[in-house]
């Protein structure tokens, strides 16, 4: 294990009358551990402030790291390809622990985690209600004051405005800001979470819209559906409520895997066909072309035995996800709409993947050995980063 001195720790708080302070905690020798040393099973991205951002990563332990602001980790790598290094390789990407006891995470501006009582916690920015406060606060909650949200959770989606957690009794309950995405018609922030759904087995937040699938395997959908994300037949008509879908539209087949981003959807069914609807409206007001208001199959070629899909994040059209096979070979696929002047362009990215994770430039990659890599525009030939977990060998001050 190579050793080195953590020479500079600050942790800023914000105190009662809104003045920042700074604590400084003196430097502490730690351990750089192997990267097969520690055995990931979950991880998020954090953007604390809309710029940085960082990546939370659970071990199998039940420790919570963090890394520090991915975007100083390019420019450390552009530097070095500058200096003319003959390996011309990034070095590691460093995570240090914050927190014990943790199963899971979830993130955006926010974070939540779910402990090993399956209690729902969370920190970080409090905007929009996500955390329990009046959207008229500008608090941010320390990581080491969470506040508790939820108990009996068995998995968490946390996003800018709304956030939807999957109960262990298969109920869905959500709060946060916007109404569309809540399941209810009711005005303002919604400071506590409300059940909205029944049997639901997993779900996926657009930022306009919410797709379900329930344990029966029928969809439901709600929200925003200016572009037909809904999948009703309409577009232009808010949905508050969810609302099943007509499982007739996918040929009788089942249902493996969804994605929605913006307000389009991509559907994965077990004879290996992606499904689509809805359309990009890339941010903007309008859609970007002819909304798609029922579910259409992609006839064109796609990998063999596809089993999970992940959208791109970015802020531009062209409907591009991840997917990954049933031999956890890990493919980026761009042009993944119905235009028929389109072949879906495919890259195979890695083997051996078990999540993949993405936000806007960025990709993150769990290794069926625990391991995980990070990359910036991930559809370039530019090398994964590995990341490398750092033990302090003293007590840390942020770290229980």
């Amino acid at each position: 294990m190579n050793s080195q001195p953590i020479f500079a720790r600050t942790r800023m708080l914000i105190g009662m009358t809104g003045m920042i302070i700074l604590i400084h905690f003196p430097p502490v020798m730690a351990q750089i551990l192997p990267a097969t040393s520690v055995f990931a099973v979950d991880m998020s991205f954090h953007e604390p402030n809309g710029f940085d951002k960082r990546l939370l990563i659970v071990d199998k332990g039940g420790i919570l790291w963090q890394t520090g602001n991915l975007e100083d980790v390019k420019k450390n790598h552009t530097a070095q390809s500058a200096s003319n290094r003959q390996d011309d390789k990034p070095d590691p990407v460093q995570a240090y622990p914050i927190r014990n006891h943790v199963k899971s995470v979830s993130a955006l501006y926010a974070v939540f985690i779910i402990d090993d009582n399956d209690i729902l916690w969370g920190w970080g920015k409090t905007a929009n209600g996500q955390l329990l406060i009046s959207t008229d606060s500008n608090i941010v909650i320390p990581e080491k004051d969470p506040i508790k949200i939820l108990t009996d959770v068995q998995s968490v989606l946390g996003n800018d405005y709304t956030v939807l957690a999957i109960r262990k009794d298969n109920t869905l309950w959500a709060w946060g800001h916007s109404s569309t995405l809540r399941g209810d018609n009711l005005p303002g922030p919604l400071n506590r979470p409300r059940k909205i759904l029944d049997h639901v087995v997993t779900v996926v937040n657009s930022d306009n819209h919410a797709v379900a699938l329930k344990e029966d395997g029928t969809l439901w959908t709600w929200g925003n559906n200016e572009c037909g994300g809904l999948g009703n037949g309409h577009s232009g008509y808010e949905n508050y409520r969810p609302t099943p879908m007509d499982m007739g539209l996918f040929g009788g087949k089942r249902i493996l895997s969804i994605a929605a981003r913006s307000n389009e959807n991509i559907v994965l069914t077990e004879n290996n066909t992606l499904w689509y609807w809805g359309n990009d409206n890339g941010y903007k007001p309008y859609c970007m072309n002819e909304p798609v208001s029922l579910p259409e199959p992609l006839k064109k070629k796609i990998p063999e035995k596809l089993e999970k899909l992940v959208y791109e994040k970015t802020y531009l059209w062209g409907g591009a996800l991840y997917a990954l096979d049933t031999g956890h070979t890990l493919y980026y696929m761009a042009s993944v709409n119905p235009d028929p002047s389109y072949d879906i362009d495919v890259t195979k990215i890695d083997k051996n993947v078990s999540e993949v994770i993405s936000t806007t430039d960025w990709l993150a990659i769990l290794k069926k050995d625990g391991t995980v890599w990070i990359k910036k525009y991930p559809h370039t030939n530019e090398p994964f980063i590995s990341v490398h977990f750092v033990q302090p060998k003293q007590n840390d001050h942020d770290y229980k």
